[in-house]
């Protein structure tokens, strides 16, 4: 969708580029790793893994993508909208794992893979910037307050799949400075990113997906409380 050129996510790309990796970690020794870094330290950081490159929440978000991906492939349109998407009945039905895989899912090739450079790219200068543990908890409160809101909005025939952690990228770039210029990728055109954020939730509004706004209330709060 976008491509992002933010002087302070530079800055930080740079000092890890130029510090090296172990330095960098030491520049973040004193920050609190979150259980997805135990996860993702047990199971991914092996000699030559490509996800050494992110960092452990983004890994573990581009991780759930390529594995959501690669499931679509494995069944019917119907069938996988019908057990891995969310709606208000899942819990009823026994579908509890849509909870989690309905942040995940795919309409195909060209979603995943727009959505896998968004996370790789922005969401790993955004953990860089202010650390694991904040954008963990921005996560699961954008992950749980999308449900709530579907359980407050959908009808219970309605099978939903929030853009939560696009629409985390966006809403926090915009929360955090509302006149940050950015490429809208792939046209040559720089737009302020609150212009963007402010298209993105009339999309949603229209197409009547008012869960993808919990990511803007939890970077909003989150903000309020001094994480960012």
């Amino acid at each position: 969708m976008f491509k992002h050129f933010s002087k302070s996510f530079n800055n930080t790309q740079l000092t890890k580029n130029r510090l090296g990796s172990q330095n960098y970690q030491n520049i973040n020794k004193h920050a609190s790793k979150p259980f997805f870094f135990k996860l993702s330290k047990k199971f991914f950081l092996q000699g030559g893994n490509p996800f050494l490159a992110l960092l452990p929440v983004t890994r573990t978000l581009v991780i759930g993508n390529c594995v959501m991906w690669g499931i679509s492939w494995l069944y019917s349109q119907r069938d996988y909208i019908t057990n891995f998407y969310y709606n208000k009945q899942a819990l009823e039905k026994g579908k509890i794992h849509t909870a989690i895989t309905s942040h995940f899912v795919k309409h195909g090739t060209l979603d995943f893979l727009i959505d896998t450079f968004i996370l790789g790219m922005i969401a790993n200068n955004i953990e860089m910037m202010v650390g694991s543990l904040v954008l963990q908890k921005l996560v699961l409160a954008s992950a749980l307050g999308s449900l709530a809101l579907v359980h407050l909005t959908a009808k219970n025939d309605e099978f939903f799949k929030p853009d939560t952690f696009v629409r985390l990228v966006i809403y926090f770039m915009a929360v955090k400075d509302p006149h940050q210029l950015i490429y809208f990728f792939p046209l040559p055109i720089k737009l302020k990113i609150m212009y963007l954020a402010g298209f993105v939730g009339l999309l949603d509004i229209f197409s009547g997906k008012m869960c993808n706004f919990a990511p803007l209330i939890a970077c909003i709060a989150m903000k309020g409380k001094g994480g960012f």
